[in-house]
C-alpha cells in the first residue's frame, strides 16, 4: 500500500486541528470555570 504525501500532510493536519481543538476546549474551561469562581456562579 503506498501512501500519497498529500495524505499524509493532510492527516497531520487534521490530527493537530484536533489537538488545538482539545487544548482549545479546555482553555476555554478553565478560563469558564475561572469566571463563575471570581463573579459568585454556580
Amino acid at each position: 500500500m503506498i501512501i500519497h504525501p498529500l495524505q499524509t500532510a493532510m492527516a497531520g493536519l487534521f490530527a493537530n486541528a484536533a489537538k488545538l481543538a482539545v487544548a482549545a476546549n479546555n482553555i476555554a474551561n478553565i478560563a469558564t470555570q475561572g469566571y463563575k469562581k471570581k463573579h459568585g456562579g454556580y
